[in-house]
């Protein structure tokens, strides 16, 4: 059986991440993906506070972003070789 909610508990994704220091389009996005408990209401993803805390504290946080190099695409392009006169 599923556990049930207050409703009046509910809050957005994104006011709960701005409570707890995070960035809100990040925890709609996890919301989406179902990461955590979360209903769509209209345009809106919401949660309660102990459902993303939970989540939170179960969640290890994400590794260091790899390094991108410095040179972009369009600056590795090899040139074409001129013909000597």
């Amino acid at each position: 059986m599923a556990d049930l909610i207050d409703p009046t508990k509910l809050k957005s994704v994104a006011q709960l991440a701005v409570e707890l220091g995070y960035n809100a389009q990040y925890f709609a996005q996890l919301a989406a993906q179902k990461k955590f408990q979360a209903w769509r209401i209209g345009n809106t993803w919401a949660s309660t506070k102990e459902i993303v805390q939970e989540y939170i504290r179960v969640t290890p946080p994400p590794g260091p972003r790899p390094k991108t190099s410095s040179t972009s695409p369009s600056q590795t392009r090899h040139r074409k070789n001129k013909k000597s006169p």
